[in-house]
Parts: C-alpha cells; sequence; structure tokens
C-alpha cells in the first residue's frame, strides 16, 4: 500500500484530511491551490475518520465507504451497479473501481 501525502481538507464541506497520491517533496499549498480551483488532475481521497469519499475532481464523488464497515454499500448508484449479482451470485471475475479500506 503506497504512503499517501496527506494534508488538511481546505474544503468548508468536507471536514478531515485529504489523501493525495504524490511524492513526499511535493508543494503542499501548490496542492492544496490545485484542489481549490479544480485543476487538481488526479483522482483524491478525503477521509473524515468516520467516512471516506473518493472524488476524481472537486466536483465529482465516485464512492462513499464507512470506515468501521467498508463492505457496505452506501451509494445508491453503487448498490445498483453491484445488483446484478442478485441473479449471478457467483460471477467469475468482477472489476470494481472505487475505495479500500487502508489500516
Amino acid at each position: 500500500m503506497p504512503d499517501y501525502f496527506q494534508i488538511p481538507s481546505p474544503f468548508e464541506v468536507e471536514t478531515g484530511t485529504i489523501l493525495l497520491l504524490e511524492p513526499k517533496w511535493a508543494r503542499e499549498n501548490e496542492l492544496r491551490q490545485q484542489l481549490l480551483d479544480e485543476t487538481y488532475p488526479k483522482p483524491f481521497v478525503v477521509d473524515n475518520g468516520e467516512r471516506r469519499y473518493l472524488y476524481f475532481n472537486v466536483r465529482l464523488m465516485q464512492s462513499e465507504m464507512l470506515t468501521r464497515t467498508p463492505n457496505s454499500l452506501e451509494l445508491r448508484y453503487t448498490q445498483k451497479m453491484m445488483a446484478f449479482l442478485l441473479f449471478h451470485p457467483r460471477p467469475k471475475r468482477v472489476v470494481l473501481i472505487g475505495l479500500v479500506a487502508v489500516r
């Protein structure tokens, strides 16, 4: 598991810590500004200790999880996306891009 570059959330609505896949020598102020002006080019995670959110950009949340129950699907669209399991409960392969529990 990679070490994430962590900064306090600069957002008013999403509090907690921002996890970025950046080198340790990255400049925190530049990353914060890119997040705020929506020019940060990579997905990032917001972790408030209770919930973890994966964002593709500031306006587009991809997934959400509760850290105490990481296997539950919190967003309705992910619940619907995985509803095929009701009809095919043991598929040979499934690819789901989203959050993982980090310990």
